[in-house]
């Protein structure tokens, strides 16, 4: 089981660095933090007198659901693999983002006005 949860661990860091599936990812990396708050640490273990730590996997659980909040309001990262899936694949936002990206407009070539 410990490997398990090193496998599942190691691919949730590796779809962090290079930015995979993000809303996937920031979903999945919440359920299993709270996972393992709740059978690991058993919700942090305050059944004894004089216990305060509430465990740090809850803490995991509320930094993914900010990661999903940053990724609403920011958009689209241009420096992940999303960014480059979404070009290639138009259905791939579903996984990626919050909310579908703004189509990229070319710039307007500026107008030279000739003086008279």
């Amino acid at each position: 089981m410990g490997y398990i949860v090193a496998v599942i661990e190691t691919l949730i860091a590796l779809a962090l660095i290079v930015g995979f599936a993000r809303k996937l990812t920031y979903l999945a990396g919440a359920v299993f933090s709270l996972l393992i708050w709740g059978v690991a640490e058993g919700f942090g273990g305050p059944y004894t007198s004089g216990a305060a730590d509430i465990g740090t996997a809850i803490i995991y659980a509320v930094v993914f659901c900010f990661l999903l909040i940053v990724n609403y309001y920011a958009g689209p990262a241009r420096y992940s693999v999303d960014y480059y899936l979404e070009q290639r694949y138009s259905w791939w936002w579903k996984l990626a983002e919050m909310r579908r990206p703004e189509p990229v407009q070319p710039a307007a070539a500026p107008v030279m006005s000739v003086a008279s």
